[in-house]
């Protein structure tokens, strides 16, 4: 389910979380709400890719599928029946939504 986001707000029902960057795009998964954020330029290797609960605790950030200098999520491609992100380094990576370990990535430019 996607929840309703406005720049670095999002809403769920009545509730109302404020993050630190401007959200990309927010989505529940039963407990859990998944939230990709913009990354700031320039900002090198940057965890955008985040779980949290209801109570707003942080539950993991994702890895990053390089180490390149210059990483990021920048697009949730899918959260059903499992969670596929697109990073800025060209991965596309299937992340568990349990752990935010990468359970496989591809490298999507040959």
């Amino acid at each position: 389910m996607k929840l309703k986001t406005e720049n670095n707000k999002l809403f769920i029902g009545k509730k109302i979380i404020q993050i630190d960057y401007e959200i990309i795009s927010a989505y529940k998964i039963k407990n859990k709400v998944i939230i990709c954020f913009k990354t700031p330029i320039p900002k090198g290797r940057f965890q955008n890719l985040i779980c949290m609960n209801i109570k707003e605790d942080i539950i993991w950030k994702a890895d990053l599928p390089s180490h390149d200098s210059v990483d990021c999520y920048w697009s949730i491609q899918r959260v059903w029946p499992s969670l596929v992100v697109i990073s800025f380094s060209s991965y596309k990576c299937k992340i568990n939504v349990n752990t935010g370990k990468i359970m496989n990535k591809k490298y999507i430019f040959k």
